[in-house]
């Protein structure tokens, strides 16, 4: 049997400018990190969406997949919706709305490569 494998460093340095600024930011402590000082920003300037594909069960990168075509934004929708690990990224964990939906908060793209352009200036 043949094995297989990846280099995470290659992986990671083929990653768009904008996915490797994201995982920057993420490796800051969380009071510099721009998306956290940005949070009422990002929550604001969003999309709103049911949380009824069961493909997306603690799989928030098949979420951003769906939702941005990158499925590694995952670290800010996870931020904005207060969740903390993969094992949280299901429908119980997301508030029911008056009609007992559970509604996961993407922001928008652009808003998400603004933020991102604030902390490179």
């Amino acid at each position: 049997m043949n094995t297989q494998t990846i280099s995470l460093t290659d992986h990671f340095s083929q990653q768009s400018f904008d996915v490797k600024n994201v995982f920057k930011e993420f490796a800051k402590p969380i009071l510099s990190n721009v998306f956290f000082t940005n949070l009422a920003a990002l929550r604001l300037e969003s999309d709103f969406y049911e949380f009824k594909i069961d493909r997306w069960n603690q799989r928030p990168t098949m979420f951003c997949l769906d939702v941005y075509k990158e499925p590694l934004l995952y670290p800010i929708v996870m931020l904005v919706n207060n969740i903390k690990t993969f094992l949280e990224f299901t429908p119980e964990r997301f508030a029911p709305t008056i009609t007992n939906q559970r509604i996961i908060i993407a922001p928008y793209r652009q808003t998400i490569v603004k933020i991102l352009s604030t902390s490179n200036s």
